[in-house]
């Protein structure tokens, strides 16, 4: 059996109607902004809230807490197993004890899967404390964990997730500032919406896949050791086989030339979003990126931010890359100009393996968890002529059997 509480599975049709006002907010407090969101959530405006709301808002978390109390007792007295345990509510350290019961519930109960989600948006409610993870709690836990909005605060005895095969971490506060993860089963790992400075380092010998959500809001002072300690992280994870990444070009232009092998990496996602007009970017950087991942057979680009290509510097060559095993390149959030098409002749050039590179107007990001967001759409650059365009300036450089895909 699976406990899943939120607002729609505890609260009927008519009940949610008293809670409109929240609607109105930046991202629902209640749960995770953006699932019902036609807009990304990056905005860092806070909703101005009345007293009233605040004394609503009492109440529904009371509330809240009395019926899943009320389900976990009915659940008890059927004597059945737990697959897994979801709350996702806004909920802090007020709580932390029947939150805590909850989890310890679960986990005699058998749950192989725990996802602890509270509101990306709590930071915008008056006196809120965080509620602490409790790692006492987890440090047999088995197979899936996700956290979301808490504080981490490792207890001197804890000896990591040892037997964790897959851990989610969003938005979440660190004591101390830079933390060591011990996670030996590890095989996938995604950290988004914090900053990866927090980690020291990951001891994780059987990770295989790991998202990044690189944070874009730093001093500018912050972002090279941002970006050193993403690639000092990366290194330490040669077994990867598939890395996602969410990037900010300002970032991005901090990154060492010279970086891995990755030497068993497949399959690499890059999403580059929140560009400024005083940043003036490329796509060449990844070129280097391609040639650390030897093995790298699948390439996707997702560019949420067409001013990053919409530019018509001359044409330059990249003397040294080369690559034997790459197959797949994608290309999405396309404008149909230079900087993409200079990428995309190294690859036909020097690609010796490769099959097919698709072109989209579409950028569809990765947010983590199984959850993509399709709402960037550069087809206001893609015309008709746009397509063409790319097509004739490629057309001479495409042998064999390699395919050019325009969606």
């Amino acid at each position: 059996m699976d406990l899943n509480f939120d607002l729609d599975n505890l609260f009927a049709s008519n009940e949610m109607e008293e809670f409109s006002v929240f609607a109105n907010m930046p991202g629902s407090i209640l749960t995770y902004p953006c699932i019902n969101s036609k807009t990304p959530c990056y905005s860092d405006s806070l909703y101005e809230f009345k007293e009233e709301d605040l004394e609503l808002f009492d109440r529904v978390r009371q509330e809240f807490i009395r019926r899943v109390d009320q389900r976990i007792n009915e659940h008890d007295q059927q004597g059945e197993n737990i697959n897994s345990l979801r709350v996702d509510f806004l909920l802090g350290y007020e709580h932390q004890d029947v939150i805590d019961k909850w989890i310890s519930y679960a986990i005699a109960k058998g749950a192989e899967r725990i996802e602890i989600l509270f509101s990306c948006d709590a930071f915008g409610m008056p006196n809120l404390d965080l509620y602490r993870f409790p790692h006492a709690l987890f440090s047999e836990f088995k197979n899936h964990l996700h956290l979301r909005n808490c504080h981490l605060l490792p207890h001197a005895e804890f000896s990591g997730f040892k037997q964790l095969k897959t851990l989610v971490l969003e938005e979440l506060t660190f004591h101390p500032s830079s933390s060591h993860i011990v996670t030996p089963n590890l095989s996938s790992f995604e950290f988004g919406g914090g900053s990866i400075l927090n980690f020291s380092s990951i001891d994780a010998p059987q990770l295989a896949t790991f998202y990044l959500n690189s944070k874009s809001d730093l001093i500018l002072e912050d972002q090279s050791s941002e970006i050193l300690n993403s690639v000092f992280i990366l290194d330490s994870l040669p077994q990867l086989q598939n890395l996602s990444m969410i990037l900010n070009p300002s970032l991005i232009s901090k990154f060492p030339t010279t970086m891995g092998p990755f030497k068993n990496l497949k399959v690499l996602e890059l999403f580059i979003i929140e560009i400024s007009e005083e940043v003036d970017e490329d796509y060449l950087w990844i070129l280097d990126v391609v040639m650390a991942c030897p093995r790298l057979q699948k390439l996707y680009i997702g560019n949420a931010c067409p001013e990053l290509c919409a530019n018509n510097r001359q044409r330059r060559e990249h003397p040294t890359f080369f690559h034997c095993e790459l197959k797949n390149v994608e290309f999405h959030g396309c404008v149909g100009q230079n900087t993409e098409i200079e990428l995309a002749i190294h690859f036909l050039k020097n690609a010796i393996s490769l099959e097919d590179i698709t072109f989209s107007p579409r950028s569809k990001i990765y947010l983590g968890n199984g959850k993509s967001f399709e709402g960037f759409d550069c087809l206001s650059y893609w015309s008709e002529t746009g397509r063409n365009f790319i097509r004739e300036e490629l057309q001479d450089f495409v042998c064999g059997s390699t395919r050019l895909i325009f969606l």
